[in-house]
């Protein structure tokens, strides 16, 4: 009924047990590339709606390919959970599953594009970004949590260890291009500045 991304937002304990009833070990085959395109069909209609205001075909399809690192570098991370499930998780489980904790972050690009693009844009301060980009990311490290402890069976320390390397191995990247191509600095005196 509900999507995964939904349920594990609100139940990710349930979800991730009824999850382990199906079979965690069975292998998706080319299933598992379902949720990393839905990942970048989102960041192609967020590229169209923050540009534009609207949905454009042409939009979408230059949004999935320029932020198709992002999808790729989630996946490379998913192939190190794999790895480190110590035989628990196939690769193609595990980049399912790693994707499927991305929910906070779905509605965060959605809801931005909705509300700061929209018609009512113009009148809008932008105080509000840093606190609702936290709360994404606390809600998806929460959750991703969960996925280390109740799937892979980390315990507290290890699951830490683990989220962190996680987010080291999908953000590190971006910010070290953005902080040194100069990019980083207007973006964040952008959202920080006060009107």
């Amino acid at each position: 009924m509900w999507s995964r991304e939904i349920r594990l937002m609100f139940r990710p304990r349930a979800t991730f047990a009824r999850l382990a009833g199906e079979g965690l070990r069975t292998d998706d085959g080319w299933r598992w590339i379902r949720r990393p395109l839905l990942l970048c069909l989102v960041l192609g209609a967020f590229v169209s709606f923050t540009t534009t205001g609207r949905l454009t075909l042409r939009l979408l399809v230059d949004g999935m390919i320029f932020w198709s690192f992002v999808p790729a570098l989630n996946i490379g991370a998913a192939g190190w959970l794999a790895a480190t499930s110590a035989g628990r998780l196939p690769f193609s489980r595990s980049t399912d599953l790693l994707f499927s904790t991305l929910g906070p972050w779905l509605c965060w690009l959605l809801g931005v594009a909705a509300v700061a693009f929209g018609p009512a844009a113009s009148s809008l301060e932008f105080w509000w970004l840093p606190p609702t980009f936290l709360a994404a990311l606390a809600w998806s490290s929460l959750i991703q949590i969960r996925l280390l402890r109740d799937v892979v069976g980390a315990g507290w320390w290890r699951s830490v260890f683990l989220l962190g390397a996680l987010k080291l191995a999908v953000w590190g990247p971006p910010l070290a291009f953005f902080a040194l191509s100069d990019q980083l600095e207007p973006r964040l005196l952008f959202m920080l500045e006060v009107k």
